[in-house]
């Protein structure tokens, strides 16, 4: 899970968001530019279920998902 959060923070960190405890999208503001360990434990946990649950997603429409080499 902490690399999906590394490369969500990466983009935005790239994008020029900074961290503040409100997010203000206009102002590139955002209370998740932290590690992932750092996050709340509720945060984690969504973070952690939402991928969990693409692999299902994305077979009830028929998609496969596979490993291979990038």
């Amino acid at each position: 899970m902490d690399i999906e959060h590394d490369i969500w923070l990466r983009n935005h960190l790239l994008d020029g968001y900074d961290y503040a405890k409100e997010t203000n999208e206009s102002l590139r503001l955002h209370r998740d530019i932290l590690l992932f360990n750092k996050l709340p434990e509720i945060d984690q946990e969504l973070d952690q279920a939402l991928v969990d649950s693409l692999i299902p997603a994305l077979s009830e429409k028929g998609y496969k998902v596979v490993k291979g080499k990038v």
